[in-house]
């Protein structure tokens, strides 16, 4: 399922659609249908129409996030990539994307995500250092 290619992870969530968006103590979890794979996102992340740099791209504070990514629900994902640093990328059918700061951003720092299957974590990143742990290659 998750893949390291050349510079990357690939996640493997690419045709995939957003089953459901629910929060979690301090965490929010956004679940990948068929098999269910849960993204959790720990730390402010960006949601923005467009890459990340576009006009009214803007953090999503995880106060606020469960409520405006719900709205992605039944969306198809077309793009799941981490990459060493930690940093984590979306994007979906409607042209929104999902972005996560990785060690070397210099707004905020790094973001910790964790991708879970039914059978634990596949990868995650905590303080920027990624980890691929059980079915990850």
């Amino acid at each position: 399922m998750v893949r390291f290619r050349e510079d990357r992870w690939d996640l493997g969530l690419r045709g995939l659609r957003v089953g459901s968006v629910e929060e979690r103590g301090g965490e929010v979890r956004v679940a990948v249908a068929a098999p269910p794979f849960v993204l959790e996102l720990s730390k402010d992340c960006l949601l923005s129409k467009g890459t990340p740099r576009a006009p009214g791209a803007a953090p999503l504070a995880l106060r606020d996030a469960a409520d405006v990514l719900r709205t992605l629900v039944g969306t198809k994902v077309l793009v799941s990539v981490a990459f060493p640093s930690g940093h984590l990328r979306l994007v979906f059918g409607d042209g929104r994307h999902i972005t996560a700061p990785g060690r070397y951003d210099p707004d905020g720092g790094p973001a910790d995500w964790a991708l879970e299957s039914p059978d634990g974590v596949l990868i995650r990143s905590v303080g920027g250092e990624v980890e691929s742990t059980g079915g990850a290659g």
